[in-house]
């Protein structure tokens, strides 16, 4: 279980995703908020984690306090990408949460 903001607000650059997905197969990202009022730096370094976790065919849950469609829309470019990715996967809401775990 990572935190959205130890993840993406700090300094943190594609390679170290790499060195932590090849440790976890199973990854929770809780806090995430409006993309929109996080910094340019911080959607980028969220999307890059997506395509991380997308190209290494990893499971992730992540935990915001909207729905994840409301939560992505930052004005970073590359979200785009980031929306259609996560797009793909399975989609449960806060009542479905208990099943997963």
């Amino acid at each position: 279980m990572f935190g959205f903001d130890d993840l993406c607000e700090r300094p943190t650059a594609v390679i170290d995703y790499l060195v932590l997905v090849e440790r976890y197969d199973r990854w929770i990202i809780d806090g995430l908020d409006d993309l929109a009022m996080c910094s340019l730096a911080a959607q980028q370094r969220f999307a890059n984690l997506v395509d991380v976790l997308y190209d290494q065919d990893r499971e992730v849950l992540v935990i915001g306090r909207q729905a994840l469609e409301s939560s992505l829309d930052g004005a970073h470019p590359d979200l785009m990408r980031t929306r259609s990715r996560l797009g793909q996967l399975h989609q449960v809401g806060p009542g479905d949460l208990r099943a997963l775990l």
